[in-house]
């Protein structure tokens, strides 16, 4: 594969723009756009997938759309990068999608005295 950089972000233009195509505007329905038993309308969902996180990672990131992915790059590449590509913008959406839980860390007690045996 040709190094390229791979940037993905599910924020709220990607979430809107995935909501508007996942089947009842439904996020929680999204997996069912790369369960698709037509292979082609499959492969259409997840070059989709890809463009779109792609493309609101390098807005978020540079104020413009220029130099996100195309389709017609990703139609040039072999499937192995695809697949690659898909992988990383689904671990980008898991982990925007994943509560974020603050743990304090522990604090530090003083051990209470010891009492001495008579």
């Amino acid at each position: 594969m040709t190094k390229m950089k791979r940037n993905f972000a599910f924020t709220i233009g990607a979430i809107r723009e995935v909501c508007e195509r996942c089947p009842d505007h439904d996020i929680d329905k999204l997996m069912d756009l790369f369960n698709e038993e037509d292979f082609i309308k499959r492969l259409d969902n997840m070059i989709w997938f890809i463009c779109t996180l792609n493309k609101w990672a390098i807005y978020r990131d540079t104020g413009t759309f220029e130099g996100a992915l195309t389709e017609d790059e990703l139609l040039a590449m072999e499937m192995s990068d695809i697949n690659e590509m898909f992988d990383d913008a689904m671990l980008s959406y898991a982990g925007d999608r994943q509560p974020e839980t603050e743990i304090e860390p522990a604090k530090k007690t003083k051990a209470a005295p010891k009492k001495s045996k008579k």
